[in-house]
């Protein structure tokens, strides 16, 4: 397809512009030795089978492709959450009108006039109906709503890519390795490890399974005609009853054998809401040897143009789109630090991912999984500047410590009393820090700083009784002591804006340290807030008592350090992304020396060619049956059940393979070189 027939009119350009430029962008991605989104490609010689698809036919059927596997990269909701990896609800007559539009969660109504699953059983819902060509704005000239004449393409699509009954929880490349036996749809937060339902089936004009591993179907109806099973009719004005403009009405059904008569012995009907589909090429005839004698060499009476696409040819779209995401982030990082170029971070240690520190950077790593964290904000933070989630350490100064705070801790057998407070310092409070993932710090221009975040810990200490609250309160202990075990919480709130010129110092990473910034504010606005809050949770039978102090650092010395990696969508770490998601860093580019992992190389390898920057790069679907490996078993701390071929052991040597090394079965990794 040449892109002069994808008419898109500067309007709907402004309306779409994000949407088309990454159409257009991941157009020209080459993926496997073919090129995918543009025209008809290698990847799709099956599924497109017709040398003689009229013209017209060809650009609007593209164009339609085309459109859907933009909307297929993009990041759409299911109730659930954010995914890549969707299909368009078609346009039925579930809501009892085609209007151009998605019909929502109504492709998998039960509506008897929609589109029903098969009778007693959800196992098998279908998602058949018009493209909605208002939605993916598809120029497809002045469109009748109930389209006698055929100009609107209709849409198959399988339930598994229909995100709203959520039974398919992710969509990642090990889909791929999943096969339906029957309807599952898990409970969250249990992820699927199987298809909750099928695949849909494309079926030649013998009958033979063209593939059954199709995500999504394109037909193109042609003129209303009367087919081996019925004569279709369509109204010429808009349909003003649900009766009108049903799907057997455009869409073919034939009997096999071809010219079948008294032998046929299955029928096929694209218009059957069984997830089975039949393309026959235009201009077909029956064999001339029909054993329906009027049939034979003539033209067969089906004029449906078939065309699909299959889970296996959407996945390598879907994981350069991954890639392009991951690319994205990790140039804000090494390129953006408020106003300040950081480079590039340390990968992250090739381990099996528990858990969001599995993905912090590690010193001297140069091949590893990718550093990311999650960013979970919403909405956006206020500011210009790019937020990361931070490892936060902070120090404040001339906090006094809090007043006594005493509570019955015990009734029995005699009453005591403790000082909840007397662990609770202006010296706990004054200095600490936040683990990685339970921190954040967002900046707004260089001078206002944002910080939050929460650290909980189990501590056991010694308290000093006492008698009585009034010897508690005077400071009078009795004799002895206790210990007691309590939940301490502190929770960091900063919301601080500097009336004078804020010291910003930036230490880069080292053998031993990630990348630091250290921001410090000599004075504050009286009205900014850096509160500490220490709460101190005791448990003990048969009391309980707890123990808080605020410390307001307003008008004081404000330091954090915080560390910086790529800021991923939250889809990335919902959808399991980070579990295949590798990164390389060239030693030229490394934050620090020292690193053992390309021993003498000075940069990466790439395809044999030198590269100084970095790559990424996302490990396939597992390969089931590899020379050296009989079974890739994930999740693994082993590379080989992740990578192939020269990837697999690039954390010894720096070497990678080239970025459009052609997929197989042997190997399916997927790489993008950063650009300097």
């Amino acid at each position: 397809m040449n892109l002069k027939t994808l008419r898109i009119t500067p309007k709907k350009f402004a309306k779409n512009g994000g949407f088309f430029l990454l159409l257009v962008v991941l157009s020209l991605l080459t993926i496997g030795g073919a090129i995918f989104l543009v025209g008809l490609g290698a990847g799709a010689t099956n599924a497109d089978r017709s040398a003689k698809i009229r013209t017209t036919s060809g650009d609007t059927l593209a164009q339609s492709k085309l459109a859907l596997l933009g909307y297929f990269v993009r990041e759409t909701s299911g109730g659930n959450g954010y995914r890549l990896g969707n299909f368009p609800t078609p346009d039925s007559l579930a809501d009892s009108q085609y209007s151009g539009n998605s019909d929502g969660d109504r492709c998998l109504s039960n509506i008897g006039t929609g589109l029903p699953p098969v009778v007693g059983s959800s196992a098998n819902k279908r998602c058949l109906g018009k493209i909605p060509w208002r939605d993916l704005a598809l120029d497809l000239g002045v469109v009748d709503a109930n389209d006698p004449l055929g100009r609107v393409p209709w849409l198959g699509v399988s339930a598994n890519l229909s995100y709203w009954d959520q039974c398919l929880n992710i969509v990642n490349s090990e889909v791929l390795n999943f096969s339906y036996t029957a309807f599952n749809c898990p409970v969250l937060p249990t992820l699927s490890t199987s298809l909750p339902h099928p695949w849909l089936t494309v079926r030649n004009e013998t009958g033979a399974i063209l593939s059954d591993r199709v995500a999504a179907i394109l037909i193109l109806p042609g003129a209303p005609i009367t087919t081996e099973t019925r004569t279709q009719s369509r109204a010429t004005t808009n349909p003003t009853q649900i009766s009108d403009g049903q799907v057997a009405d455009y869409l073919d059904s034939i009997r096999l054998p071809l010219g079948c008569s008294a032998t046929c012995t299955t029928t096929y009907d694209n218009a059957g809401l069984n997830n089975q589909f039949i393309s026959i090429p235009i201009g077909t005839r029956y064999p001339a040897n029909s054993e329906d004698v009027a049939k034979r060499n003539q033209a067969i009476a089906f004029n449906d143009v078939v065309i699909y696409i299959t889970i296996d040819e959407l996945m390598p779209i879907l994981e350069r789109r991954v890639l392009a995401e991951m690319t994205s982030a990790m140039r804000d990082v090494s390129g953006v630090a408020p106003k300040k170029n950081i480079g590039y971070p340390w990968a992250a240690a090739f381990i099996s991912p528990t858990n969001y520190a599995s993905f912090n950077s590690q010193p001297l790593s140069l091949v590893g999984l990718f550093p990311f964290f999650v960013n979970t904000e919403s909405p956006a933070p206020p500011g210009g500047y790019p937020s990361y989630q931070t490892a936060l350490d902070w120090t404040v100064t001339g906090l006094s410590n809090p007043t006594r705070t005493c509570v019955q801790i015990q009734s029995t057998p005699s009453a005591m009393w403790i000082n909840t407070r007397q662990r609770i310092t202006s010296a706990v409070a004054a200095a600490g820090s936040l683990p990685l993932a339970s921190s954040s710090c967002t900046w707004s221009g260089v001078s206002a700083l944002y910080c939050n975040g929460t650290s909980t810990a189990a501590l056991t200490s010694s308290y000093t009784l006492f008698a009585t609250l009034s010897r508690c309160n005077a400071g009078t202990p009795n004799s002895g002591t206790t210990n007691y075990t309590r939940q301490r919480t502190i929770t960091l709130a900063a919301n601080a804006t500097c009336t004078s010129t804020p010291v910003s110092t930036y230490s880069p990473a080292s053998a031993t340290q990630p990348q630091r910034w250290t921001w410090t504010c000599p004075s504050v606005l009286s009205s900014s807030v850096f509160l500490v809050d220490v709460n101190d949770q005791f448990t003990t039978t048969p009391l309980a008592a707890t123990g808080a102090a605020s410390f307001n650092a307003a008008s004081r010395a404000v330091t954090t350090t915080t560390r910086y990696q790529p800021l991923m969508p939250y889809w990335f770490y919902q959808n399991e992304w980070y579990k295949t998601a590798m990164y390389g860093l060239s030693p030229s580019k490394a934050p620090s020396a020292g690193s053992t992992d390309c021993g003498a190389a000075t940069t990466l390898t790439v395809g044999g060619t030198s590269v100084s920057t970095a790559v990424a790069v996302l490990a396939g679907s597992r390969l089931p049956s590899l020379p050296a490996t009989p079974t890739q078993t994930r999740p693994s701390g082993v590379v080989t059940n992740y990578l192939e071929g020269p990837n697999a052991t690039a954390a010894t040597n720096c070497t990678f393979a080239a970025a459009r090394t052609p997929v197989n079965n042997g190997y399916n990794d997927q790489l993008i070189v950063f650009e300097p």
